[in-house]
């Protein structure tokens, strides 16, 4: 759900009892967690909090219609299959098994290490 495009109103987030930060600068220290769809914001959740984001693998939408310019794959498609946890959007009921499984945090961390090292200088 998105503010920006009106999806949800700040209103109905307050209604349920959501907390939100409207700042434009994100201090992903903040956040224990991440949940997103197909933003690319997860990259730098992972890189910089050593925790796998939670991604919900629904349709993505397109905005670049040359998407196929490019012949290597984009870092945010690599991304997604190694340093993320990928949950079809009809199997939302496993985001709670894996907020609750804590025995994974190292080896992802280990993960996003090696990610970073192979992709950034």
């Amino acid at each position: 759900m998105s503010l920006k495009v009106k999806e949800i109103s700040v209103t109905e987030i307050q209604q349920l009892d959501i907390d939100y930060d409207d700042s434009p600068e994100i201090n992903f220290k903040n956040y224990s967690d991440l949940i997103s769809d197909w933003s690319g914001i997860f990259i730098e959740f992972a890189l910089i909090n050593k925790k796998f984001p939670i991604l919900i693998n629904n349709e993505q939408k397109n905005r670049n219609i040359k998407k196929n310019f490019y012949s290597e794959e984009p870092i945010e498609i690599i991304a997604r299959k190694e340093i993320a946890h990928i949950v079809d959007k009809d199997q939302l009921y496993k985001i709670i098994d894996i907020l609750i499984d804590k025995k994974i945090t190292s080896i992802n961390e280990d993960k996003i290490i090696e990610f970073k090292k192979k992709y950034f200088f």
